[in-house]
């Protein structure tokens, strides 16, 4: 204890419980010193170590082919004891109560779909179902035509002309019955004569009176034909002038009209007549007689409005026979159907049945090729012409390519492992022998025995003179951790995350240096930041100099 306090004034440092603690914390470490004894040197290496499994040899895959049926064997094609690939040919039978079980059955399957054929032709409904299309397109036309017994406004306006219009009336397709007028666009056309027409200009205010009511209209010349027209002994230019607000007027009413150019009244005055922009004729959309009139003369209307209705009782005949001629169609094929469906699936049924046994035996004909299943050397227990029960061993199939291991590992490794997991493989009876290997599958059901998980382990290819049952250490490299530099415990000062390390220097000096510290296994700390493999670091000399 006193030598260490003389160490301690000599450094200059107060190494005093929590004193000390606080001093690092600040970054403030002690002045270089003297490097006491002993040292220790930072190297690499591991805190854990290697993961590693136990386990045997198993038996390599072995494969035995069996006959599928009773017969001979025809020829035996890959050479005994030769390394064979997946799926080559090894050897043919032959079974003769399978090829004449073939034969009988491509006949009945004839027999049957020639059955199928006949029934078809001789209950054939084609032509049932073509006279229902054409008797439902006949029906549709008719109700089109039906449909067009409704007279409709072809535009919204006022109706005219359709008193004469009367329930009982026989009117002919596309006879007029009526016409609709635009209202809000009309005009009047006044013939100026040859004297006055130069005074007519575009844009001329026109006082029209209307005779027929006693109206007057007000518009503004929006056209004038200066070729004029030829009108008895004279020659006349009409003038087109839109009425404003025209109010309840008639086309074909006489209108006098006197035109003005701002406050000077021109003194011309033109005859004339009322027009209407437009106008839309309503015609009978089919021949028949007026069953209802739903509006009046003068009736303002709108756009696809009914008007009236028709009925033509020639039509209502012709369709009411047709719709009778489609049900009576429909139900004859109903019945056909009903009948085709009772023979036809019968034999419709039989075919399936044998063309089921037929391909089952072409299978069975087929898998009197026996193939490999996989890779391996082959040897044989039949030979040509020899004869076969079904079941019985023609062949066997042996991997010799690829070693499989069987081992166990702990039951908190398992988790790590999956199909695919790099290994290395070491065989007891070839001291120093390694061989890379791959993890293949894991015990699916989770079986814990012997205090561990087994797990399969591939050698491929195979160690020369391994043979089943000899012992394998595997180690499994991916779990080994990367290599960090290690210290003794006792070689680590400071708090929990201002730790540090007395360096040797070139001159012995111990000089402080910050590092950064990782795992710990109690003896051995991992030094993840601040010290290189080989550089000489202070021991402490006890466990009372760590704070």
């Amino acid at each position: 204890m006193m030598l260490r306090a003389r160490r301690r004034l000599a450094h200059g440092v107060a190494f005093s419980g929590l004193a000390f603690t606080l001093i690092v914390a600040c970054a403030r470490p002690p002045a270089p010193t003297d490097p006491p004894a002993p040292t220790t040197i930072a190297v690499l290496g591991r805190l854990r170590p290697a993961v590693e499994a136990e386990g045997r040899v198993v038996a390599p895959v072995r494969h035995q082919l069996k006959s599928p049926v009773d017969g001979l064997v025809s020829s035996v094609i890959a050479p005994a004891g030769t390394t064979v690939r997946q799926g080559q040919v090894l050897m043919d039978l032959a079974s003769t109560q399978l090829a004449l079980t073939l034969g009988h059955l491509e006949r009945q399957v004839e027999l049957a779909r020639l059955r199928v054929e006949e029934l078809r032709a001789a209950v054939d409904p084609e032509p049932i179902r073509l006279l229902i299309t054409e008797l439902a397109m006949e029906q549709e036309r008719l109700q089109g035509m039906e449909r067009r017994l409704l007279m409709r406004a072809p535009r919204a306006g006022p109706l005219a002309v359709w008193d004469l219009v009367r329930s009982g009336q026989e009117v002919a397709a596309g006879e007029v019955v009526g016409t609709i007028f635009d209202d809000t666009a009309v005009h009047a056309t006044l013939m100026v004569g040859e004297a006055d027409a130069p005074f007519v200009e575009l844009g001329l205010t026109a006082l029209l009176h209307v005779e027929a009511i006693g109206r007057e209209l007000v518009g503004r010349v929006v056209d004038i034909d200066r070729d004029g027209v030829v009108q008895g002994e004279r020659r006349v230019y009409p003038a087109t002038v839109h009425v404003f607000n025209p109010g309840p007027v008639l086309g074909g009413m006489t209108v006098r009209g006197a035109m003005y150019h701002g406050e000077h009244r021109h003194a011309l005055v033109a005859w004339g007549q009322i027009n209407h922009r437009e106008r839309a004729d309503i015609s009978s959309p089919s021949g028949g007689i007026v069953e209802a009139v739903y509006v009046r003369e003068g009736e303002w209307v709108r756009s696809g409005q009914f008007l009236a209705r028709l009925v033509n009782p020639e039509l209502s005949l012709v369709l009411a026979r047709t719709s009778h001629q489609l049900e009576r169609a429909r139900r004859d094929l109903a019945a056909l159907q009903a009948q085709e469906s009772l023979a036809i699936r019968a034999a419709v049924s039989e075919l399936a049945d044998r063309d089921e046994q037929l391909a089952a035996t072409r299978a069975a004909l087929t898998a009197l090729t026996i193939r490999s299943p996989g890779p391996g050397r082959v040897t044989f227990a039949v030979g040509p012409g020899d004869p076969v029960a079904r079941g019985q061993v023609l062949a066997a199939v042996v991997d010799y390519t690829r070693l499989t291991v069987l081992a166990r590992i702990a039951e908190t490794e398992i988790g790590a492992l999956a199909a695919g997991f790099s290994v290395t493989a070491h065989l007891t009876a070839k001291p120093g022998g390694t061989y890379p290997a791959a993890v293949t599958a894991i015990d699916p059901e989770g079986k814990v025995g012997e205090g561990g998980v087994y797990f399969e382990v591939t050698i491929d290819p195979a160690p020369p003179g391994a043979m089943a049952g000899m012992t394998v250490r595997v180690v499994l490299d991916g779990l080994l951790p990367p290599e960090t530099i290690l210290l003794p415990r006792e070689a680590v000062m400071g708090a929990p995350g201002a730790t540090y390390v007395l360096v040797a220097d070139e001159t012995g000096a111990a000089v402080p240096r910050a590092v950064v510290t990782g795992a710990t296994d109690g003896v051995q700390v991992e030094i993840v930041e601040g010290l290189a493999e080989g550089e000489r670091v202070v021991l402490q000399l006890a466990a009372g100099d760590r704070p």
